[in-house]
């Protein structure tokens, strides 16, 4: 559908060669997190199912604790009373509430590519130092419901296994986390930052001018927006969407505004132009003036 020799990609780009592509960052953190070891991803389908035997009818919903109580006269029972179960359940809950935060954390309407590899680099190099950590000490400090549960070396194996497989597959998924090449777009002042880039003359005249802006130093987030509007490179950096959130937002904004109650709505685009503005509308001067 997007391939880059005859589908989307290839016609955008047969339109407009300077076009930039991304694969949405929050897309593809989604896709490592699927990543689970079979043995996990089974006790992950048990929890699921447990669940939604609890919640398939309002009178077991709002009788849960008889229920729990109960639980010895429940095929579940078995389960919840095995501690390594359970233990693989903790440490579920432990790596999912991680990559739920990272998930999160991409969101927004000011990430863009350099805030958004950041975070995933972040995150790489924790499950490193977590690997690190279970491997050389045995710890479980990073993960807060794991350390209160008796681990053995069987479950200690799998859990590694599945910290290893999470690294893999972002390295995968994100095969390139090299931002240096536009550090000089966020530290525009130390001379470092141009090293791995590459400029014409012409552009590198020009940041030499902002750079050595005494003005412009005390005024870092000016400094940068300068270098933005004097430099397309520096706009080819930060301008791409690395998620597909603002997509999201304005669509779930929509179906919002279109309800039954609203199905004679003639003109979508003002509602939605309104709805996704970051300017607040000042209503009481709108009021006081239709009052007057």
């Amino acid at each position: 559908m997007i391939g880059h020799l005859t589908d989307f990609l290839a016609l955008v780009k047969k339109e407009n060669p300077d076009i930039i592509f991304t694969h949405c960052f929050i897309h593809r953190e989604a896709l490592v997190a699927k990543s689970l070891m079979p043995e996990l991803n089974e006790v992950l389908q048990t929890v699921v199912k447990m669940v939604n035997f609890i919640k398939s009818k309002p009178l077991k919903s709002r009788l849960f604790n008889q229920l729990c109580s109960a639980m010895d006269k429940s095929k579940y029972a078995d389960f919840l009373s095995d501690d390594s179960w359970c233990a693989k359940v903790a440490f579920l809950a432990d790596i999912f509430g991680k990559l739920n935060y990272l998930n999160k954390s991409m969101q927004g309407k000011q990430e863009n590519i350099l805030t958004s590899t950041d975070k995933i680099s972040y995150f790489e190099q924790k499950l490193l130092l977590w690997i690190s950590k279970i491997e050389k000490q045995t710890k479980w400090d990073m993960f807060d419901l794991v350390k209160n549960c008796h681990v053995n070396s069987d479950l200690t194996n799998l859990i590694l296994k599945s910290l290893h497989l999470l690294y893999e597959n972002i390295k995968k998924y994100f095969p390139s986390l090299d931002v240096s090449s536009t550090d000089w777009v966020r530290i525009p002042f130390i001379d470092s930052a141009y090293e791995t880039a590459l400029f014409t003359t012409d552009e590198e005249s020009k940041l030499i001018d902002i750079k050595n802006d005494r003005g412009l130093k005390l005024q870092y987030s000016k400094l940068v927006e300068d270098i933005a509007r004097e430099s397309k490179k520096a706009m080819n950096a930060i301008l791409p969407f690395s998620t597909s959130y603002i997509f999201e937002a304005a669509l779930s904004s929509m179906n919002a505004i279109i309800t039954k109650n609203r199905s004679q709505l003639k003109n979508l685009e003002d509602d939605m132009r309104v709805c996704l503005s970051i300017i607040r509308p000042r209503r009481n001067p709108i009021l006081k003036r239709k009052q007057s």
